[in-house]
């Protein structure tokens, strides 16, 4: 990786893979934060595109997880 974001990139990507499978795609903060996370990882890297589908991904766990 040639970036700090590529390389966050390539740890949240598995970790969010993992918690997938622990949660069984259920909801859960968790995947939530690692979603946004990546969100903030494609940002820095100006990949709007894939940064809007993070954030709104995260957005939707979190509207799941705490329903207002």
């Amino acid at each position: 990786c040639s970036s700090e974001p590529e390389k966050a990139i390539s740890y949240y990507q598995p970790a969010l893979a993992m918690q997938k499978k622990i949660y069984h795609d259920q909801p859960h903060p968790e995947i939530g934060l690692t979603l946004m996370n990546l969100g903030n990882a494609y940002t820095a890297l100006g990949d709007s595109s894939q940064a809007l589908h993070h954030h709104l991904s995260s957005l939707a766990i979190y509207q799941q997880v705490y329903p207002s």
